[in-house]
């Protein structure tokens, strides 16, 4: 278990910077595993997003026939 150390009123033993170093070390590993499991979340979202971008359809319409020409696009599933 990692615990801060007063290192200001006290000096810093070998033993309380190898203690210290491990528990950064620990802390970053934490850090790493996290971010990767992040990374897999975002990439499986990322994949859920491509297959419903290619369900999708693209349907353009037109009105030329008004006083002012409207063109709109409407997505359909």
């Amino acid at each position: 278990m990692c615990v801060p150390l007063d290192h200001a009123t006290s000096p810093q033993s070998s033993e309380d910077t190898s203690r210290d170093l491990a528990c950064a070390l620990s802390l970053i590993e934490k850090q790493r595993l996290e971010l990767d499991k992040q990374k897999r979340e975002i990439e499986l979202l990322r994949r859920k997003i491509d297959e419903l971008c290619r369900k999708l359809s693209l349907i353009h319409i037109s009105e030329p026939t008004r006083r002012t020409p409207i063109s709109y696009a409407v997505f359909c599933l």
